[in-house]
This record gives C-alpha cells, sequence and structure tokens, in this order.
C-alpha cells in the first residue's frame, strides 16, 4: 500500500508529464501559465483532503480559480481593465471554501469583505455611483473594517493579561 506522500509524489509526477505533454502536443503555449496554476492546485487538494491543512485548500481554490479565470481571459480575450474584481472575488471564494471546510469564522468576514468590495468596485463601474460617492463609501467601508480589527485586537489583548 502506497503511503499518501508518495501518492502526492506519484500526482505531482503525472501532472508534471501531462503539462509538458499540453504544451508540446496540444500547442497550449499561449495558456501556459494559466495551466500551471490548475496543474499547481492539485497537489494542494490532495494535501489539505488527506493532512486536513485549511491553508492548502486555501492555496489551491486561488490558484484553480486564478488558472480558470485565465484561460477564460485569454479565450474570450477580456479586458482586465474591466474585469480585474474578478481577482478580489477569488480571494474571497478561496475564503469561503476555507469556511465551508473548516468552520474558521475568520474566512468568512474576509469572503463578506472581498464580496462588498467587489459589489462596490461593480456599481462603480456600471457608472451607478460617481467617484466621488465610490471614495466616500470606500473610506466607510476601510474605517468599519479597520474598527473592527482593532476592537478584536483590544478585546483579545486585554483578555490575555
Amino acid at each position: 500500500m502506497l503511503k499518501v506522500t508518495q501518492i502526492i509524489k506519484l500526482t505531482n509526477i503525472i501532472l508534471l508529464a501531462l503539462y509538458l505533454l499540453l504544451l508540446v502536443f496540444a500547442k497550449l503555449q499561449n495558456i501556459w501559465f494559466s495551466l500551471a496554476l490548475i496543474f499547481l492546485s492539485v497537489p494542494c487538494f490532495l494535501r489539505s483532503y488527506f493532512f486536513k491543512i485549511d491553508s492548502r485548500l486555501y492555496v489551491g481554490v486561488l490558484l484553480l480559480l486564478c488558472g480558470i479565470f485565465g484561460v477564460l481571459v485569454n479565450y474570450y480575450n477580456l479586458n482586465l481593465n474591466v474585469y480585474y474584481p474578478t481577482y478580489i472575488m477569488i480571494v474571497g471564494l478561496a475564503s469561503f471554501f476555507v469556511f465551508a471546510f473548516f468552520r474558521q469564522k475568520f474566512h468568512l468576514k474576509v469572503f463578506v469583505i472581498c464580496l462588498l468590495e467587489v459589489l462596490l468596485l461593480v456599481v462603480y463601474k456600471l457608472l451607478y455611483i460617481s467617484l466621488q460617492e465610490f471614495l466616500l463609501i470606500e473610506l466607510s467601508l476601510a474605517i468599519f473594517i479597520i474598527a473592527n480589527i482593532s476592537k478584536r485586537i483590544f478585546i483579545n489583548t486585554r483578555s490575555n493579561k
């Protein structure tokens, strides 16, 4: 019976061979970086599953979603000046997956903050609010987040004395 680490090493070798085959024979050089991100996410998922490591799940989801979005950007010729909030949402989705599987409330908060930021950027990009309104709402959101973080730090340091 193979150990988990041996299975992961074997998977890495298979993924490397598959990656090289896709680059050479399928002529996918224009999306080489996105493919690398997708293939790098698989060992992260395996380590997360077998060893119950939340950071590996976070990195795995982050790499996978960035790779998939990179392929979509290349395939549909998307302009990143318009679609850059997607990368912020990818960070939020990675945090949401960690929350869903490991029940860490911190990651739920990160997801909500990223979601609010993306919604605010989309509303601004669609010209529903002016630049001044956008900056005012952004500033109020930043003050709210900093106030909550400061409150948590104060509570945690006071209780440790």
